[in-house]
Formats: C-alpha cells, sequence, structure tokens
C-alpha cells in the first residue's frame, strides 16, 4: 500500500474491508454503490451512490396512494439489510402495513419462504435480493402462478435473466449522462449490458483527481473532498448531504422487451 493514494471500489461487501485498510494506511477510499453509507466513516472514507434512503422515498411515494398491504423480501446481509430498513421506514411513514420476510445467503428453501409470505396477503411484493436468490424468487413466483405483482429497488438491475422480470416496474440509482451510456454500449458492441453505476466509477475518479490537484496530503485531499457541497460530473449534479456521501438522485425504470429501461 506504500504507493497507494486512493482506491476505488464497488458495494457495500467490499467497501467496508476496504474502509478499514483505508483508515489504518491513511488512503483516500472511494466506494461506488454501496447501500451501507456506514462505509463513509471516518476521514479518509466516501461513497458515490443513490441512498437507499431516496430510492425508498420514491418507492413508497409509487406505492402509497394504489397499496395499503406490502410484503417487502429482502437478502439477510450486508447492504440488503440497510436498503430493508430504508424501504420499512420509508413504507410505513405512508401508512402501509409491511411485512418483512429474510432470506438467507445461498438460501435453499425458497419456496418454503414463499408459501408463507403469501398467508401475509400482500398486495404487492417489494424485493431487495441478492443473485442468484433473486432469480430463484421471481422463477417461484411465476411456477406457483402467484398473480401478486412486484417491484423492486435497483438489485433487480442485477438480474441475468430479465425474461422473468418483463414489464416490472421499479426504482433504481441515478444514471450516466446519455453521452456516456451512448459511448459504453459502443465499446460493448450493442450488448445490453446494464450500464448502473458505471457514471459513479467516473464521478469517484474525477473527484479524487481533483482533491489531489488541490491538496498536498492525502488528509487535506479528504478534507477538501468534505467540504465539497454539489459536483456535476458524468451523474449529472451530485449532492454531498454530509458524512462524506456524495448521493445521485433515485430514478423509475422499467423492463420492456428484455431491456431495462430508465426514466429519467
Amino acid at each position: 500500500m506504500d504507493k497507494v493514494k486512493a482506491i476505488v471500489d464497488f458495494s457495500s461487501e467490499y467497501g467496508k474491508l476496504t474502509a478499514l485498510t483505508a483508515t489504518r494506511d491513511k488512503v483516500l477510499h472511494m466506494n461506488v454503490c454501496a447501500s451501507d453509507t456506514a462505509i463513509a466513516d471516518g476521514i479518509y472514507n466516501f461513497v458515490h451512490s443513490t441512498a437507499p434512503q431516496d430510492e425508498a422515498a420514491l418507492l413508497a411515494k409509487m406505492l402509497k396512494d394504489t397499496h395499503q398491504n406490502v410484503s417487502v423480501i429482502y437478502t439477510n446481509e450486508a447492504g440488503y439489510v440497510e436498503m430493508a430498513d430504508a424501504l420499512f421506514d420509508a413504507l410505513a411513514k405512508q401508512k402501509m402495513t409491511v411485512n418483512m420476510i429474510v432470506i438467507q445467503p445461498h438460501e435453499k428453501d425458497i419456496g418454503n419462504i414463499i408459501d408463507k409470505s403469501a398467508l401475509y396477503l400482500p398486495e404487492i411484493y417489494i424485493t431487495a435480493i441478492k443473485s442468484p436468490e433473486l432469480e430463484t424468487v421471481l422463477k417461484t413466483i411465476k411456477e406457483k402462478e402467484i398473480i401478486t405483482p412486484i417491484t423492486s429497488n435497483h438489485t433487480l438491475e442485477n438480474l441475468h435473466d430479465l425474461s422473468l422480470a418483463e414489464g416490472i416496474e421499479f426504482v433504481t440509482f441515478g444514471q450516466a449522462s446519455k453521452d456516456l451510456e451512448q459511448r459504453i454500449h459502443a465499446q460493448n458492441k450493442g450488448k445490453t449490458d446494464s450500464t448502473i453505476c458505471t457514471g459513479n466509477i467516473y464521478d469517484a475518479a474525477a473527484l479524487l483527481i481533483n482533491a489531489f490537484e488541490n491538496s498536498g496530503t492525502p488528509e487535506a485531499a479528504a478534507m477538501y473532498l468534505k467540504g465539497i457541497k454539489a459536483w456535476n460530473g458524468a451523474m449529472g449534479q451530485v449532492a454531498n448531504h454530509g458524512h462524506g456521501v456524495f448521493s445521485t438522485p433515485a430514478i423509475k425504470a422499467v423492463v420492456k422487451d428484455g431491456v431495462i429501461v430508465h426514466q429519467k
């Protein structure tokens, strides 16, 4: 780590580990797309993402006039628990009855969990589930011919077989500029790979470079980043709400003809 001045990593799972190393070695660390904002604890750690509270608030706003009894199915793992907590708070704030259904990582008996969840008579399922359990949940619901509608947060973006989610409307992270998305798709030769978090990575690198250009030491660069209130980059306008968390607004999306369409 002697020559390393900054680290960019991805997701809550890796961010928690890197944050410890960054603090110990006084290295700037910017995690992209973590749901656990506690990763930004300490001087040297930052998060560039859409806060789970912002996703949850948008989803609750979408459902508040049409649903009163909802079931949240989530993975019992770092990041996903934070998403579930945010969903519970936002939905309960809108006076909904919220049933929390937990799935363990590598859960084998998903069929039984879905059967038990049906006893709550939910008007809609909300998923915050890690793959491959997400695929299994969607397949199980379809195989059991359950007609209860489904929605989700950004975890649906990680689905490998989007045909399982055809027609599902959900909320997700803010997206990169159209120009950047088009360049990425061109480089991928028209593949339909998700561009989720790509803009966050661009912005994270730009923020770190800008901080070092304006500061002489890692500590000074960290304090410089803490002082930035807003940043205009690949993700558009990004707000620093304090605590080292740069947040982009949540947006709506839908799976249409096997492709995720972001509704900017």
